[in-house]
């Protein structure tokens, strides 16, 4: 494949809306739309076209002859190189949108601290793109070029690190690549499909996995997930231990807790527990009503 990589920094602000379907007996049908507006930070996408791939080599990377990188960054970043220190302010760099969709069916018990016997939902998430006011750059090579590692020793923010590339892969043209001040990327759109099962009193068990929609255009791609979850649930009280498959490779050991309307939890437990190489976790707390 060739070589991807998307990183967003961004804000949202959503609405939703939500409703119960009329029905019979004790299965209800919820259905539910999210609309959410987008506002990028920081962005980077990095693309590599397949049929001249970059190749890593000692101390550098190789580009060969013909090769298609494409470099699209917007950053609230930058380095004062002659007071030698950075600068960062918040600054919004553009606009998008998306949208969730789901349903979720509900079979209801008659006792007030079992609430459901079950319940089934899908959803598609993340569906739409953000556009983004930065620097849209693309390296079409004429010649082999070779970037060593120690050509960057100097480079503190992007907007360097492409003049350096630029002044070695183009004859001393610093700009030589930028083709552009705008580029649009996609949102890590998803298909999310979840089941839960009341087991016996306040024990329940619950599968969810995340499949990712994967995509030929620049944009970001959500890793997919499986997780199985067993978890006491009370009014007042609730905790879960999921264990989760992230990506189809790492085995994760996850932890909730909440305790009437505050809760908090992770993904990936173990990472705070034993030294290991980091691929990723998530630290959450909140409070429901």
């Amino acid at each position: 494949d060739p070589m991807k990589v998307g990183l967003l920094h961004f804000g949202e602000l959503a609405l939703n809306y939500a409703f119960k379907l009329p029905s019979s007996g004790r299965v209800d049908f919820n259905f539910g739309v999210t609309a959410k507006y987008i506002m990028p930070w920081d962005a980077l996408f990095l693309r590599n076209d397949v049929r001249k791939e970059t190749i890593k080599i000692e101390n550098g990377v190789k580009l060969p002859e013909g090769s298609d990188v494409d470099l699209n960054w917007a950053s609230s970043y930058r380095y004062d190189y002659v007071n030698d220190k950075p600068i960062y302010k918040l600054k919004k760099q553009g606009n998008g949108a998306s949208v969730d969709v789901g349903f979720v069916l509900v079979n209801f018990l008659g006792g007030e601290e079992q609430v459901t016997k079950w319940k089934v939902g899908v959803s598609i998430m993340d569906v739409g793109k953000v556009f983004i006011n930065g620097e849209a750059n693309v390296y079409k090579s004429i010649d082999t070029v070779i970037l060593r590692d120690e050509f960057f020793s100097g480079v503190k923010d992007i907007d360097s690190f492409r003049a350096v590339a630029n002044y070695h892969a183009f004859d001393g043209d610093v700009t030589h690549s930028v083709t552009g001040s705008k580029f649009s990327a996609w949102m890590p759109m998803n298909l999310s499909v979840f089941g839960d099962l009341n087991v016996v009193n306040n024990f329940y068990l619950s599968i969810h996995t995340i499949f990712r929609m994967p995509m030929e255009a620049i944009g970001l791609e959500k890793s997919n997930t499986i997780a199985f979850t067993p978890r006491i649930e009370k009014e007042r009280f609730e905790v879960a231990f999921p264990l989760i498959l992230h990506n189809y490779k790492y085995i994760r050991a996850g932890f909730m807790l909440r305790k009437k309307f505050f809760f908090i939890g992770s993904d990936n437990m173990t990472a705070w527990i034993i030294p290991q190489k980091l691929n990723g976790m998530e630290l959450y707390f909140g409070f429901k009503w």
